[in-house]
């Protein structure tokens, strides 16, 4: 009998987790995370190719340095506060200066994801049901998420578009995810 009231347990327990799906960590508890970027920018009916790996510490410090294309193979890009660094490794040129508003549109993009998913049901259980779900980013930019990667309990937007009045500009896939990392100040310094 005790044999059969586990079995039975084990059986709920099975059919509990079949039929409400897979428990996430909610996303916006992450303050840190790296990952590779390949970004396809549309520029009419070209199409430019770039890859870059990020470092980010949430509310306000990102890090990007180009991987792809070569001639811009080094360069880093970090924005931190309100202002901007560039290093520039083919002229060993660091430059300093103010962000442009624009400029941090993925830091807006980040901010607003974690604001929908904390005010929005609907949205996060769509999110969370994997499904293409899209925001608002402001009257003109609307971010349509495809595609997901399941991290460490977290599910994380794998495949981003940006549309802008409807057209799409800026495809971006996120490869080599790492959520919490190891960074220091140190990772976070232009040369």
């Amino acid at each position: 009998m005790k044999i059969k009231k586990i079995l039975m347990g084990c059986v709920f327990l099975i059919f509990s987790c079949i039929l409400f799906g897979k428990e996430y960590k909610p996303l916006e508890q992450v303050k840190k995370f790296s990952f590779e970027v390949t970004e396809i920018n549309y520029i009419g009916k070209k199409q430019k190719k770039i890859l870059y790996f990020v470092q980010m510490m949430l509310p306000n410090v990102f890090k990007k340095e180009i991987l792809f294309p070569d001639l811009n193979k080094g360069e880093l890009y970090l924005y931190k506060e309100n202002m901007k660094t560039v290093y520039l490794p083919i002229f060993e040129q660091k430059k300093i200066m103010k962000l442009e508003k624009e400029e941090l549109q993925v830091l807006d993009v980040i901010k607003m994801l974690a604001k929908q998913l904390s005010t929005d049901i609907t949205f996060r259980k769509e999110y969370y049901d994997k499904k293409n779900v899209e925001f608002v980013l402001n009257e003109n930019y609307k971010v349509v998420i495809q595609s997901y990667s399941e991290i460490d309990q977290y599910l994380f937007p794998k495949k981003w578009l940006l549309e802008e009045k409807g057209q799409k500009i800026l495809e971006l896939t996120l490869s080599k995810i790492e959520i919490n990392p190891n960074f220091t100040e140190r990772d976070f310094q232009v040369p």
